[in-house]
């Protein structure tokens, strides 16, 4: 008896005094009362509310029209007449090579072309003449002169290949026969009709002859049109690759000219927006190199999205008539999207990131519970849920710190 007295006393012991490793009794029940006390939280309502929408995106400013101008005729460059950073207008003369063969091949052309003329008029209005042997003369001298400049030709060929001349010397000399080639053939013309009398083939052969010059003369003068070229629309000078002086081939560059009175902005958009991006919407354009801002608006969408990015194009177009900005500034844009109405909203307070999720407490029954949510836009005070929420819940914006699912909650309100 007196044993289990002894024992008796000695768990009391351990009961009053704590003999264990972990603390008192009265610290153990303290940790019990504190497990059991409800967690202190504030709370609000779910609410439902606008949000403005805007999304931002960053590039660089390109010129709307840029063009490089190259040589259309192989020659040296008579003149340049710009330089860079020159403001130039649609139509002035920018830059011209040497005119003479060109100016040349229309003289050419053109008295191949009169000559045509002549013998269709002649043609037409035929009558047997006691000239035939004058004809038959001119066909000896024009067969005389076909030889000389054939073996002309022939040998400007044979120095073309050799380097001793240029191409516009051999193409001098080629023309120069061609047209000899053709007054032979109108000179045998000219003495068959004088002997036989016209027929409606020989007719048409000589109608034929005719167009045939007056496609050569325009092609001569559209060749000499070329050696002066023009700018194709009002703009600056931005490259200048040659000078007067140098030789320039068919297609080599000699000059850049670039539109700056309006700028694009190409952005890439993520492929959430693309039910939203429409040609119109207001953008704002903040160029931070310049501390200003212009105001734009989309002009283009691009209706594919890149699969790698998951992104589409979309154009902006922003007034740059005043030249202030160069092409190639670095911007930042902000679009105005459409607001979104009437949606699920929680204050700013009440949302919370953990391991990549946006989560959210609320207070249900007493009890804390924790929400997986999708939040959306988000203004200085409210931000909004897409999905996660029905609308009737009480959300924690303070002391949600420590809770755990299913802790005991005393709620208070903001307005307590």
């Amino acid at each position: 008896m007196i044993r289990k007295l002894e024992w008796v006393s000695f768990l009391a012991c351990l009961l009053t005094l704590g003999c264990g490793p972990d603390g008192s009794a009265a610290e153990i029940g303290a940790d019990k009362e504190s497990a059991l006390r409800a967690r202190e939280v504030e709370v609000a309502s779910v609410v439902r509310r606008d949000f403005n929408r805007t999304l931002q995106s960053t590039g660089s400013l390109i010129a709307k029209d840029r063009a490089r101008l190259r040589a259309l005729v192989e020659g040296p460059l008579e003149a340049v007449f710009v330089d860079i950073g020159d403001s130039v207008q649609r139509g002035q003369a920018l830059f011209q090579t040497r005119p003479v063969d060109s100016r040349l091949a229309v003289e050419f052309a053109e008295a191949a072309l009169r000559t045509s003329r002549a013998s269709l008029k002649e043609l037409l209005a035929w009558r047997r003449s006691e000239e035939i042997d004058v004809l038959r003369a001119e066909v000896t001298r024009s067969e005389a002169e076909y030889q000389r400049l054939r073996n002309e030709r022939d040998r400007a060929a044979s120095l073309l290949e050799r380097g001793a001349i240029s191409t516009s010397e051999w193409e001098q000399a080629r023309t120069v026969f061609e047209t000899a080639e053709a007054m032979l053939e109108i000179s045998r013309e000219r003495l068959l009709i004088a002997e036989t009398g016209p027929t409606k083939e020989a007719v048409e052969v000589v109608e034929n002859r005719v167009t045939e010059k007056e496609v050569a003369l325009a092609q001569a003068q559209q060749r000499l049109e070329d050696t002066s070229v023009k700018a194709p629309f009002n703009g600056i000078i931005t490259g200048k690759r040659l000078n007067s002086g140098d030789f320039v081939k068919r297609g080599d560059e000699v000059l850049e000219i670039t539109d700056l009175s309006s700028l694009e902005a190409e952005m890439k958009t993520p492929e959430r927006y693309a039910s939203l991006m429409k040609v119109g919407i207001p953008v704002t354009l903040s160029i931070e190199s310049l501390l200003t801002e212009r105001k734009g608006q989309i002009t283009a969408v691009n209706e594919a999205i890149d699969l790698s990015t998951r992104t589409f194009l979309v154009k902006v177009r922003i007034d740059n008539r005043d030249h202030s900005i160069k092409a190639g500034t670095f911007f930042t844009g902000v679009f105005q999207l459409p607001p979104v109405r009437d949606s699920i909203a929680i204050p700013t307070a009440a949302l919370r990131q953990e391991g990549g999720r946006s989560l959210v407490w609320v207070a249900e029954d007493g009890r804390a519970r924790q929400l997986i949510v999708v939040a959306g836009e988000q203004d200085d005070h409210y931000v909004q849920i897409r999905s996660g929420l029905s609308g009737d819940e009480k959300v924690v914006i303070a002391g949600a710190g420590a809770l755990s699912e299913g802790d005991s909650l005393q709620i208070f309100s903001p307005s307590e």
